[in-house]
């Protein structure tokens, strides 16, 4: 495991300015950097690969979760929702918009959970 490259995918998701990890990281933590505060968790996968996964949030923005493979690369795992649409002119469209962004929120809280970053 290249905790090297766990910190450069990091910073290349977040950008120039943006949280970055420090030199030696604990396996868990919070750093935060150009509006960002970022929760984050260093585990093995499920292959056994050392994995970095973070749970980070922008201002006023939303839960994004994002993971760091063990060769850097990164990418979004998946975000917590705060809105949902719906068609009016549909009947009970808004109840059924609103059931799919909670089952959605219940999976990505479970996801965390999972992980460790709840």
């Amino acid at each position: 495991m290249s905790m090297d490259a766990l910190r450069e995918g990091f910073r290349n998701y977040f950008g120039d300015g943006g949280p970055e990890l420090p030199p030696e990281p604990p396996p868990s933590g919070s750093v935060s950097g150009g509006r960002w505060t970022v929760q984050y968790v260093i585990h093995r996968d499920q292959r056994g690969a050392t994995t970095l996964d973070f749970l980070a949030e922008h201002g006023h923005g939303s839960l994004v979760h994002g993971r760091v493979n063990a060769d850097g690369t990164g990418h979004t795992v998946g975000m917590f929702l705060e809105h949902y649409v719906f068609n009016p002119a549909i009947d009970a469209d808004d109840e059924a918009a609103r059931a799919r962004m909670e089952q959605h929120n219940r999976q990505f809280a479970r996801e965390l959970e999972r992980v460790g970053l709840l």
